[in-house]
């Protein structure tokens, strides 16, 4: 015979996985930027080891094209 689910348990289910999705697309959202901004700068791979540093580094990388950005913006609009 086929199991019944009760209703309670399906809706709880049911926002699980609309909340797993939402985490997953903000997760390829964020991964799709950061591609965009390696490839952009020709950043092959971290120089340095360990988490802290690598996260670092990335920062240091965001900072930069953030900083590309704003130039681009203040040159157009002088």
């Amino acid at each position: 015979m086929r199991e019944t689910r009760k209703p309670k348990d399906s809706v709880k289910e049911f926002r699980e996985e609309v909340e797993r999705l939402r985490m997953e697309n903000a997760y390829l959202k964020k991964m799709n930027t950061l591609v965009q901004i390696k490839h952009n700068n020709h950043f092959q791979c971290f120089s340095l080891r360990g988490l802290s540093k690598i996260r670092l580094e990335g920062a240091l990388i965001c900072i930069a094209t953030n900083l590309k950005k704003w130039e681009i913006m203040n040159t157009w609009h002088t």
